[in-house]
């Protein structure tokens, strides 16, 4: 359910209302607001992919790399890999781990931190991606300093199992 898009479609709604129990109250109607998403219930064909995939990584913590790796090892997939860091020291590093990737890491660039972890990905891999594949994702290593450890953990475990997977295929899902 995406509460903006029932707004956009119900002008009786008053401007302290909120859209979902008017959803609710309405009996839940078909509409753009309603759509599927993807789980690890769903039964989405998992037939062979044959979509060529690249996968931007900006690498600020090199030490999270290995659960982004893992977490590809659980699906089928095996997208090419293009990996940006911003300087020496995490250049070695991320260069160590990546060779535990079971697909091809096309290219590790080191990368001036402007425009954080999505200017690498527009500025340095886009003539090495664009045109060259299907679907293209992103991910970057993730932590927040300042913020509350425990909680920007949970945050970057619920992402990672969302676009990548864990005990299930979700990357795989995804393309499917």
């Amino acid at each position: 359910f995406h509460p903006g898009v029932y707004l956009e479609h119900h002008n009786e709604i008053k401007n302290n209302q909120d859209p979902l129990a008017h959803f609710i109250r309405a009996e839940c109607p078909e509409g753009p607001w309603k759509y599927e998403t993807i789980s690890e219930e769903n039964n989405h064909n998992q037939e062979s992919i044959n979509e060529k995939i690249a996968l931007h990584i900006h690498v600020f913590y090199p030490e999270l790399l290995p659960e982004i790796i893992t977490r590809l090892h659980q699906n089928q997939i095996r997208p090419d890999l293009f990996i940006s860091v911003p300087d020496n020291e995490k250049y070695e590093l991320t260069l160590k781990i990546a060779g535990d990737y079971g697909g091809k890491v096309k290219k590790i660039s080191k990368v001036p931190n402007r425009g954080r972890d999505i200017g690498p990905f527009i500025t340095e891999f886009r003539q090495d991606i664009i045109g060259n594949y299907d679907i293209i994702g992103h991910v970057h290593t993730k932590k927040t300093p300042g913020f509350e450890e425990n909680i920007i953990n949970r945050w970057r475990i619920f992402l990672l199992e969302n676009l990548l997977g864990w005990s299930y295929t979700m990357a795989d899902k995804i393309i499917n």
